[in-house]
């Protein structure tokens, strides 16, 4: 019974974006200027075009469920007759295409964060050295790790640590714990 609590937000969360969605398109369906009407609702019906991009739609979700399972079920029974480690790691083959959507809009958002935004405060502000002047006093003051902090040097293939010793780019040491040896 208390358990039941968790899923108030879960609730509340559907009928904001679930529900109260649904109730808006049927209304705006089924209306025109605040007046209940089936004009729309029988132009939609009536239009040949609709029911090619219905057919499309269904032809070729027919089609994607037939392949997944005409490769599903037989890799899902190869992978359970498998070591489970061995499993394990095709499975991940399996699962890493699926994250790349994720990776791909995080690097967008980087792309937007890095270089249209600056743009879009010059924009706002004025001169670059006003954009940037109001970017520096806006972002973040963090020590670079030690790997960024590599650059290449002039005549040289091979990056080179810069040779910095700034004190809020240090990296604190810890020291070594000593090993107790048991006295006999």
């Amino acid at each position: 019974m208390k358990r039941r609590i968790f899923a108030y937000p879960y609730i509340v969360w559907m009928i904001l974006f679930i529900v109260a969605p649904m109730f808006f398109i049927l209304y705006y369906a089924f209306t025109v200027n605040g007046s209940f009407t089936l004009t729309k609702f029988w132009a939609t019906i009536s239009d040949p075009q609709n029911y090619e991009v219905l057919w499309t739609s269904v032809v070729i979700a027919f089609k994607t469920t037939l392949i997944c399972l005409l490769l599903g079920y037989p890799i899902a029974y190869i992978l359970s007759n498998m070591r489970k480690s061995v499993a394990a790691f095709i499975s991940v083959l399996f699962f890493v295409p699926m994250w790349m959507n994720f990776v791909l809009r995080t690097y967008a958002w980087q792309a937007i964060l890095e270089y249209a935004l600056p743009a879009l405060f010059g924009w706002i502000v004025g001169s670059p050295a006003e954009t940037e002047a109001f970017l520096t006093r806006w972002r973040p003051s963090r020590p670079s790790p030690p790997a960024a902090r590599m650059r290449m040097s002039s005549g040289a293939a091979a990056p080179v640590r810069s040779s910095r010793s700034v004190a809020s780019h240090t990296v604190p040491v810890r020291p070594r714990r000593l090993r107790h040896r048991r006295s006999p």
